[in-house]
C-alpha cells in the first residue's frame, strides 16, 4: 500500500464513516423496554447516543405486558434523532354471550363460540357480532384493564 494512500486515503474514509453516524436516542413508557434493531437486540430504554450509519431500519419495541411497537425508519443524516415509544398495557377480557350461532369478529380475529377469552391492548375496540353472513351488531368496548363482558342485543 503507498504511503499516500496509508497517510491521507485510508484515515479520510474512516473519518468519513465516523462523521456519518447519527446518535439515536430512545425512550419508553413504560422505560426498560426491549429495543431491536434489524433484529438485532441493542438494549433497554432508555438509549442514548448510539450510533446509526444512516439507512432503513426495523425498530422493535417490547415490554411484558405490553402490546409490542414495530416502526420502520429512514434515518438521514441528521445532528441526532430522539424517538419516544408509549406502549399499550394489554389487558386479558372475557366476552360472554348466552346466544348461540352468532359470530364475533374484532381486531383481525374471529370467534364462534359463546365464551371468549383474549388478551386486548388498552383502549377502545369494536366487536361485530355477525349471524350468517350478516353483520347484525356491534359493540364498543373500553379496555381500561381485565374486564369481563356480557353480550345481550336488548
Amino acid at each position: 500500500m503507498s504511503n499516500f494512500i496509508r497517510k491521507i486515503i485510508l484515515p479520510f474514509s474512516i473519518l468519513s464513516v465516523v462523521i456519518a453516524q447519527v446518535p439515536v436516542t430512545i425512550t419508553s413508557s413504560p422505560p426498560g423496554a426491549k429495543i431491536k434493531v434489524n433484529l438485532e437486540d441493542i438494549g433497554a430504554t432508555p438509549i442514548n447516543n448510539h450510533m446509526f450509519m444512516p439507512g432503513s431500519y426495523t425498530i422493535e419495541v417490547e415490554v411484558d405486558g405490553y402490546a409490542p411497537i414495530v416502526k420502520q425508519i429512514d434515518l438521514h443524516q441528521a445532528q441526532h434523532l430522539e424517538m419516544d415509544f408509549s406502549l399499550n398495557q394489554l389487558y386479558p377480557v372475557s366476552f360472554k354471550s348466552g346466544i348461540k350461532g352468532l359470530e364475533f369478529k374484532a381486531n383481525d380475529q374471529s370467534w364462534k363460540s359463546e365464551k371468549i377469552r383474549m388478551i386486548m391492548e388498552a383502549g377502545k375496540h369494536t366487536i361485530y357480532v355477525y349471524s350468517g353472513n350478516s353483520q347484525v351488531d356491534s359493540v364498543v368496548l373500553n379496555v381500561e384493564g381485565a374486564m369481563k363482558y356480557i353480550y345481550d342485543p336488548d
